[in-house]
């Protein structure tokens, strides 16, 4: 009994360090792709992304696609992706297709 005890534990405390790890990678991945144009709250070139996925209408592979390269996204022509092109002068934001689909996912949770 007291090894189940001991086992649920230490499951509870790996969790809680991936967890940790996780973020601590989303926000280098944030600092060192994203924060030189955006913030959270506030729009610096960029517009601010904290809640970017609700915008985005919850469509997590529309905003995958319009991060990995902006430009052709837009020349698809995606109605929000058109408009927010329109909105920022036409400011052409720089393609990541180098991200994989975990670090895409890991920047999306942690703009929530």
């Amino acid at each position: 009994m007291l090894g189940l005890a001991f086992a649920a534990a230490c499951g509870t405390a790996n969790e809680q360090q991936g967890a940790t790890a996780s973020a601590t990678r989303a926000e280098d991945l944030f600092a060192a792709k994203c924060g030189m144009c955006h913030d959270f709250k506030e729009d610096k070139i960029g517009p601010a992304l904290a809640g970017v996925q609700q915008r985005w209408g919850n469509d997590k592979a529309k905003l995958k696609s319009f991060v990995r390269n902006a430009q052709e996204y837009i020349a698809s022509g995606d109605p929000y992706a058109v408009a927010l092109y329109q909105k920022w002068n036409e400011s052409a934001m720089p393609s990541f297709t180098g991200l994989s689909e975990e670090e895409l996912d890991l920047l999306i949770e942690y703009l929530q």
